[in-house]
């Protein structure tokens, strides 16, 4: 029998909008929305590897939600997102994790919320998302060495609230909001070696801001956001895996449906699901101090 999504020791702070990272072997939880999508979060939590619970580190310089996150090495490095009058912001951050303590670093080439981003290579790729003159899908490739931006080529397709990660030495820009304000399906792979963006099969349910990671040589992609974009956007109790070749349903479905929330891959051979906007009264939504766990990434 398939395992079930299982209840794990939840955050301290209710926050959806939220990115999370594994430097020095723990999960971080960070920024996020605490309301609606104004009240935008500094704090930031990471979970202990033994007892599993949570505990709140050095919160970040700028309160921020729906920013973008990756790790490298034992840094985490934080860009753009909605400021506290729902903004998108050029800031960019680096959090030191054996001090437990933030930097700014060089500001993004242009304010924005609701990227992707992954790292590869030692770089950090933050793609696409919502910006002052809209919805974009450009790719700005951080080098920490240097402080640096480049430009890459731009996804196919411009989107907000995507999710991206990694496999097999692609990067790969998952769901998200496109030009039209609609949640879409779109799978698009990019080649970091040539630059070359690739269409790919689509998942089999739009889905923006779902929670993504890559584990046991699979992507899964948990719940998520479908429907009517904006806070009457439904939240997914489903997820999806892909093989390296095709779209698999996940059996397991999460106790309650979740949108804008961040998955990440624990020790004991588990995905995490991590936080994001619950169902609240009909048509609403509030966000979560959940986390569960799925052992394996079983089907």
């Amino acid at each position: 029998m398939p395992e079930n999504w299982t209840p794990r020791p939840s955050l301290n702070v209710a926050r959806a909008g939220l990115v999370s990272a594994t430097a020095r072997g723990r999960i971080y939880a960070i920024g996020g929305f605490s309301a609606g999508f104004e009240a935008s979060l500094d704090s930031v939590e990471a979970r202990h590897t033994g007892t599993e619970e949570w505990e709140l580190v050095a919160p970040m310089l700028t309160p921020r939600g729906n920013l973008g996150a990756a790790a490298v090495g034992d840094r985490i490095y934080a860009f753009g997102g909605a400021d506290t009058d729902n903004t998108p912001t050029d800031l960019a951050e680096a959090f030191d994790s054996a001090a437990d303590q933030w930097e700014q670093i060089r500001q993004l080439p242009v304010p924005t919320s609701a990227s992707g981003t992954a790292a590869f290579g030692g770089n950090i790729y933050v793609m696409g998302g919502d910006t002052a003159g809209g919805i974009v899908g450009s790719v700005h490739v951080y080098n920490p060495q240097a402080n640096t931006y480049n430009d890459a080529a731009p996804m196919p397709t411009p989107r907000a609230f995507v999710r991206v990660t990694e496999l097999g030495g692609r990067l790969y820009a998952i769901g998200g909001v496109d030009e039209d304000v609609e949640f879409v399906a779109k799978v698009e792979r990019f080649n970091p070696a040539t630059g070359i963006w690739e269409k790919l099969a689509p998942m089999s349910t739009p889905r923006g801001g779902p929670g993504v990671v890559t584990a046991h040589g699979r992507i899964f992609v948990v719940g998520g956001a479908t429907g009517e974009f904006g806070p009457h956007h439904e939240p997914l109790t489903s997820s999806e895996v892909f093989d390296g070749h095709a779209w698999h349903p996940l059996v397991a479905l999460l106790p309650v449906g979740r949108s804008s929330l961040c998955a990440e891959r624990a020790p004991g051979n588990r995905i995490l699901a991590i936080g994001g906007f619950e169902p609240a009264d009909p048509g609403s939504t509030v966000p979560s101090t959940r986390v569960e766990g799925l052992r394996g990434g079983q089907q």
